[in-house]
Order: structure tokens, then C-alpha cells, then sequence
């Protein structure tokens, strides 16, 4: 039996989608897209976004946005900041 968040095989089952994104969050999603191809570039290896938002149950005032960066190299004191 798989684990909660997880696939038959093991892998991090997918909660969400970017067309499940609600009108009202569409464009924080979008300028932290931007922001984060701006920020990091070429050392950017992938960004998950993940939540409530993904998912379709954010609400506007209360939820957050959460997203993961995932670079290739480790992270500089200036990328933490």
C-alpha cells in the first residue's frame, strides 16, 4: 500500500496542477515564476509549486503561496537572503 504522497512505485504523487490555479493567484504564480528564472537563471535546476494553490482550495487573505527551488549548485548566503 503506498504512503500518502506517494505512487504505487515509490515517486511524489502530483496533487495539483497549473490549471488548477485559481483566477485570484494567477498572477503571484506568474511573477514567481518570473522573479525566479531572474533571480537564478542559469544555475535553476526546477521549482515545484505545491499547496493549496495548486491544488484549487486557495482562498484569497489566508493562504500562502509554497514553492521549492531546486538549484544545481548549493545555495550562496546571498541566495538564502
Amino acid at each position: 500500500m503506498p504512503q500518502k504522497g506517494l505512487d504505487a512505485q515509490g515517486h511524489l504523487e502530483r496533487e495539483g496542477s497549473l490549471a488548477r490555479v485559481p483566477h485570484a493567484f494567477r498572477p503571484v504564480v506568474a511573477v514567481a515564476r518570473d522573479r525566479v528564472l531572474e533571480v537564478f537563471g542559469a544555475r535553476l535546476h526546477s521549482a515545484y509549486l505545491y499547496g493549496s494553490i495548486p491544488r484549487g482550495t486557495a482562498r484569497v487573505g489566508r493562504s500562502d503561496l509554497d514553492l521549492l527551488v531546486a538549484l544545481f549548485d548549493e545555495p550562496s548566503d546571498a541566495d538564502r537572503e
